[in-house]
């Protein structure tokens, strides 16, 4: 017998092959697959970031329709905790500021995403889910505002550096970048 650290229970050590089934009453059915390892490179970055979330995200609602919920709980807690280790780095592309909002976020959706494994509910793993599309959200809304203030700033430099033109500027690239994401 394995004790599942995610949700705290015991649960029963399958091979890899053997196919889910369900158990006595009450208790959950778990996944066959072992989990892959969670690649750090991809959160090095605020995109890698969000893809990560939102593939975080899928696999837990994708765990409502199935049943099979300890294995993406995991994959969560473990996502988070390699989220915050990498936030805590001293190197790194994503901005100061979305660190530390990440690390303190970190803290909390390892603690919410425990007390589901607790005090289980396929409602509250939804909930999971949407806190993971949020932040992913989050993540790309702030990727966009940096794309968008950059480009802003080529075109002010190459209209001559006017002054009082600043909302004209960010109008004409936040188009541009738009356009760009919605060909």
């Amino acid at each position: 017998m394995v004790v599942d650290s995610a949700v705290s229970r015991p649960r029963t050590k399958k091979p890899a092959s053997a196919p889910s089934q369900k158990g006595a009453p009450g208790q959950k059915k778990v996944a066959a697959a072992p989990s892959p390892d969670i690649d750090f490179s991809a959160l090095e970055s605020t995109q890698g970031l969000a893809a990560a979330l939102t593939a975080a995200a899928a696999e837990l609602c994708a765990a409502t329709e199935d049943g099979r919920f300890c294995l993406p709980l995991d994959r969560n807690l473990r996502l988070w905790v390699a989220i915050k280790t990498m936030m805590e780095a001293a190197s790194g592309a994503v901005p100061d500021f979305v660190r530390g909002n990440l690390t303190q976020l970190a803290n909390r959706v390892t603690a919410f995403t425990a007390a589901v494994g607790r005090d289980f509910s396929p409602e509250r793993v939804v909930q999971l889910a949407e806190i993971d599309l949020k932040i992913a959200q989050g993540l790309i809304e702030s990727t966009l505002s940096q794309l968008i203030r950059d480009r802003a700033y080529y075109i002010w430099l190459d209209t001559g550096c006017p002054e009082g033109r600043d909302q004209e500027h960010w109008s004409a690239a936040e188009q541009e970048i738009r356009g760009l994401m919605n060909p």
